[in-house]
């Protein structure tokens, strides 16, 4: 054996025991492990179809999930009356003003925190719902997270400046099945929305859509309507 093989075998030998004695600090030695345990799984060739696999199930699982949502059927709500609408909302409005003037009394009348207990009010008696805008020259859309409530659940109307949302949970049928509601959805079960729009849209153009719990609103802006119409008439 050449002199040159013995001093790179006991080289190779001294970086092994290095990265035991690394690996056995009982401090930092379970992270380093798990992360020469990472590198080692990731080191593996392109030839390895375990290794492909790996990659091949992390690239399509994403995909699969977005796929999913994309084949859920769209369902169309026919937004209401706007008028009609605001005198159903009037009972879950005065829930959130009866529990806000029970807070005020829990304080002892202190006040100055109007707006605070209205805003805890809100949040004990609505279920939240995140909205995200997105707006293009023609037309603005509006996304509502409404999880967990369906198109029998859900109202809406669309007017030039505003949208409103107002949702209610059907009752249980049961005393169990209201057990068993209550058990697995923390939230509460009505929802109210008034979303105050940045540019006046056509009510008569929107499309309103409920689609694996997220309900999409359509709403072509007025200015650009009124060019359409202008333009079919002209």
């Amino acid at each position: 054996m050449l002199r040159s093989d013995v001093d790179h075998g006991k080289a190779a030998k001294g970086r092994g025991e290095l990265s035991r004695r690394k690996c056995s600090l009982p401090i930092i030695g379970l992270t380093t492990t798990v992360r020469f345990s990472l590198f080692a799984d990731f080191d593996k060739r392109p030839s390895d179809p375990l290794s492909l696999q790996y990659w091949k199930e992390a690239v399509m699982k994403p995909t699969k999930t977005s796929a999913r949502i994309a084949e859920t059927p769209a369902t169309l709500l026919q937004p209401r009356d706007p008028e009609k609408l605001r005198w159903e909302m009037q009972p879950v409005q005065l829930a959130i003003a009866r529990r806000a003037f029970e807070l005020f009394e829990k304080r002892g009348r202190e006040q100055g925190h109007d707006w605070e207990d209205w805003f805890q009010a809100e949040s004990e008696v609505l279920h939240p719902v995140s909205i995200a805008s997105f707006e293009s020259e023609d037309r603005l859309s509006l996304h509502a997270n409404v999880l967990g409530f369906g198109e029998k659940e859900l109202q809406v109307s669309v007017e030039p400046k505003r949208v409103a949302i107002l949702g209610k949970k059907e009752v249980a049928a049961t005393q169990a099945e209201r057990e068993k509601t209550e058990r697995v959805d923390s939230y509460p079960d009505q929802i109210l929305r008034i979303i105050d729009l940045p540019t006046a849209v056509d009510p008569e153009g929107a499309v309103v859509e409920l689609q694996a719990g997220l309900l999409k609103f359509e709403l072509p802006r007025a200015a650009k309507r009124m060019e359409e119409t202008s333009a079919a008439t002209a």
